[in-house]
């Protein structure tokens, strides 16, 4: 009786292990083409033909986009190489931008991946992931050659109060040429909880385990007493 009674805290204890992390950020893989998120810049996806300073567009090749310079690099996206990514002539102001909701106390791990998409000359990106327009974890300054690697900016944020804030990837290079840039994988998730209230049927679970000891508790009362006054 006591094996099983313990058998019953034990898997109370196991439905209320931690839970996984929570994922904010809608389309931040752009798998789902050009939706879920915003942009100073003018999206050219869809046409008109031709990408100028200040816009962007989203497809699987930054060569496939028609751009002023015509030589911008043939690279896949960062999540398989062959999906899609935001494709942008830089220009001052926010690439991308979402609006979520926060909740006090709760830590959040963001990052993003950048992808130079033309060899700059004085003028790369300078992009930064922000949250209500305060820069949250330094500067990515996109490298001098298209033909580099995928390279990320990540860090940690903890929210202060409830609510919905707008994070933005922007990018504080305003000049040109070669402030050309890809963006991919945008991940802004709150930490896998680690403790707190069980859920609900967590709770009727132990609540059947607490039940059925204070049952037994009593019935081997009872029976000692017997025993004893027999």
């Amino acid at each position: 009786m006591q094996k099983g009674l313990y058998l019953i805290l034990a898997a109370a204890a196991v439905v209320a292990a931690p839970a996984s992390a929570a994922e904010l950020v809608t389309n931040g893989n752009f798998s789902q083409g050009n939706t879920g998120f915003a942009s100073d810049y003018v999206d050219r996806t869809n046409g008109p033909a031709g990408i100028v300073n200040g816009s962007y567009a989203i497809g699987t090749s930054a060569a496939t986009v028609p751009n002023a310079s015509g030589d911008w690099g043939g690279f896949g996206d960062h999540t398989t190489g062959t999906g899609n990514m935001l494709i942008a002539d830089g220009a001052l102001g926010r690439a991308w931008y979402q609006t979520v909701s926060l909740v006090a106390g709760t830590v959040y791990d963001w990052s993003f991946w950048a992808h130079t998409v033309q060899g700059n000359s004085g003028t790369p990106a300078q992009l930064s992931f922000r949250v209500d327009g305060l820069n949250i974890g330094g500067t990515l300054t996109t490298p001098a050659s298209a033909a580099s690697n995928w390279l990320q900016l990540s860090g940690v944020f903890t929210a202060v109060a409830d609510g919905n804030v707008v994070l933005s990837i922007y990018n504080a290079e305003g000049g040109g040429p070669f402030n050309d840039f890809a963006l991919d994988d945008i991940s802004f998730a709150s930490r896998a909880v680690t403790g707190g209230v069980p859920e609900p049927t967590t709770w009727a679970l132990m609540m059947v385990g607490f039940g059925a000891i204070g049952f037994a508790m009593r019935r081997r009362s009872k029976v000692t007493a017997r025993i004893r006054f027999a």
